[in-house]
């Protein structure tokens, strides 16, 4: 059985622009991004330019928690996710996310035995509630089962 997907949004982290608007203002002024590295010393190297990302700030997408808990390629993705889905004004037809969920954090946890199992933390939208078997059940049959979270942790306010 073969899945597909169809792209219906843009959501861009690139040297030239962050978000569409920006990347394309950037490519029709001729604008690539390509500049002198700045981050470190290239006198042994031959090569000393190269596409930095230096304009991207995680605390426009994320909370400062979640930008501190994630590497910076983990932020782009998640950034060019969050800009693709908005512009492609897609609703999510069920009421646990992303309406009822502020944020969501997914750690290994020691579990049983000595194994890691998943635990998700969640941080409700300010006014909503939610319960871990609610968040389980949304999880099963959208993910492989290794993948569904065992514990829930759901923050208070």
């Amino acid at each position: 059985m073969s899945k597909r997907c169809v792209v219906t949004g843009l959501g861009i982290v690139a040297p030239n622009g962050i978000g569409k608007e920006k990347f394309w203002e950037n490519i029709k002024n001729g604008s690539t991004g390509i500049k002198k590295i700045a981050h470190y010393d290239t006198s042994n190297f031959q090569v000393k330019t190269a596409g930095a990302i230096t304009d991207f700030n995680p605390k426009a997408f994320f909370s400062e928690e979640t930008a501190y808990a994630t590497v910076r390629f983990s932020q782009f993705a998640m950034a060019s996710t969050q800009m693709a889905i908005k512009d492609a004004k897609l609703e999510l037809n069920n009421k646990v996310i992303p309406e009822r969920v502020k944020e969501v954090r997914v750690v290994g946890e020691k579990g049983k035995y000595g194994l890691e199992t998943v635990k998700a933390i969640i941080e409700p939208q300010k006014g909503s509630t939610l319960d871990q078997r609610e968040i389980i059940k949304f999880c099963q049959g959208k993910m492989a089962r290794y993948k569904v979270p065992k514990v829930v942790e759901v923050k208070k306010e």
